[in-house]
């Protein structure tokens, strides 16, 4: 008898994780909710001959714009409102097992945010590692094929790269919080930051042309 209720209930799981795996991934479906720009960047850079490329880049992209739709929009139900975080926070994690340094950043924020209920510093602690990990491994191999002379230009890159991607996601906080009364940030801050951001791009030398090309990989 026990046996058979074992089996049962490893049936019900087995039933259960199809069944919310075919909820929450469904690609096409859940591109609808994007705005057509969004829509459209995907579908040029993830899909080829008509078929999605799921690399762990364009499962980021997906992710963090499904969670920026929840989070901006106030509009949206309690139970919507926590489908679409879950479906978004599944992509990122899917993302991250795929190698994507940027999905665990993403993760690292979304676990660090004190307004949201999936607020867990333990967890956005060990997505901010996993990140840093990443970083520290592609490092590590540039040493092994690279001349001293590259590594230290891929390096002061790198810092650019962080510069850029720190002002974007203070930008999206500033932007997310400015009509609430608890604000993330204050507009000072949010000016000392830009002002600050500014001095690291002057200070690095690097014109215009560059930094536009390097914006353009770090926001995506």
């Amino acid at each position: 008898m026990k046996n058979i209720f074992v089996i049962i209930f490893l049936l019900v799981l087995v039933l259960l994780s199809k069944s919310i795996h075919s909820i929450e991934i469904d690609i096409k479906k859940d591109l609808t909710l994007l705005k057509k720009s969004d829509q459209d960047f995907f579908f040029k850079n993830c899909e080829k001959n008509k078929v999605i490329i799921e690399s762990g880049k364009c499962l980021n992209f997906l992710g963090i714009k499904l969670f920026l739709i929840g989070y901006r929009n106030q509009n949206i139900s309690g139970s919507e409102l926590e489908s679409l975080y879950n479906k978004a926070i599944n992509y990122l994690e899917i993302a991250t097992k795929k190698g994507s340094k940027q999905a665990s950043k993403n993760l690292g924020w979304i676990f660090s945010n004190k307004e949201l209920i999936f607020f867990d510093l333990e967890k956005s602690s060990l997505y901010f590692s996993n990140a840093n990990k990443t970083e520290i491994i592609k490092r590590k191999n540039l040493d092994k094929n690279i001349e001293k002379k590259e590594i230290n230009r891929t390096i002061n890159y790198s810092d650019i790269i962080l510069a850029i991607t720190l002002i974007k996601k203070i930008e999206i906080y500033f932007d997310a919080t400015k009509n609430k009364n608890n604000k993330y940030l204050t507009i000072e801050q949010y000016n000392n930051a830009k002002i600050s951001f500014k001095r690291i791009i002057k200070k690095k030398k690097i014109n215009k042309k560059k930094i536009r090309g390097i914006r353009k990989k770090s926001i995506r």
